[in-house]
């Protein structure tokens, strides 16, 4: 998985698209009950997830940016 950019909210979005390309991949072997059950169980679940927490650490990155803003400004 080549990364183009090594700051962690890309990482995470880099590894989601690779892990959703592979996910789709086994479509082709496993199109059954099971797989649908397992891909609603599980990995929309991790996908909703590492959305939670790319927005977090949006959140986060940007609260860091204004508190070294507003402590420089001192």
């Amino acid at each position: 998985m080549p990364t183009e950019s090594s700051d962690p909210e890309s990482l995470l979005a880099q590894a989601l698209e690779h892990l959703s390309r592979q996910w789709m991949r086994t479509a082709a072997g496993w199109s059954d009950q099971a797989r649908q059950d397992f891909e609603r169980e599980y990995v929309e679940e991790f996908r909703m997830g590492v959305k939670r927490s790319t927005h977090a650490m949006r959140n986060v990155t940007a609260l860091l940016k204004q508190i070294r803003k507003e402590c420089s400004d001192n």
